[in-house]
């Protein structure tokens, strides 16, 4: 797997390419995901559309993704999954987890909402 950073407005999105199937890849993603919150980038979308297969091993690596973001209280978007993997996704539940949007501005706007929801929560 091969991972391109880039900003999108105020969120930063990991152009996720190539096979999601090892620990090698586990690390990189997490890595990569752990430094951006540190970092004080608490929004991240990968965009999956480059994605070309996937195993369990993999969409584990996505759920420890998911569950480090949290953690770190960041939040984080999934969109472009091709119908293969978006199959996977749906037969294994895993679309109650991940938050997967149907494309990049419609991830952005859910971000974007949930900000603004919780600005508003935090000025009572």
């Amino acid at each position: 797997m091969k991972i391109r950073e880039r900003m999108s407005g105020d969120v930063v999105v990991l152009e996720l390419s190539g096979d999601i199937l090892g620990a090698e890849d586990r690390e990189t993603l997490l890595y990569t995901i752990s430094r951006l919150i540190q970092s004080g980038e608490r929004d991240i979308i990968l965009e999956m559309a480059r994605v070309r297969r996937i195993n369990s091993l993999g969409l584990g690596i996505l759920l420890n993704a998911y569950a480090l973001a949290l953690r770190l209280c960041g939040r984080m978007r999934m969109t472009g999954l091709s119908a293969r993997i978006g199959s996977l996704v749906f037969v294994t539940r895993l679309q109650q987890v991940f938050e997967v949007m149907p494309d990049l501005q419609t991830a952005k706007e859910s971000l974007q909402g949930e900000r603004e929801l919780l600005a508003f929560r935090w000025a009572d």
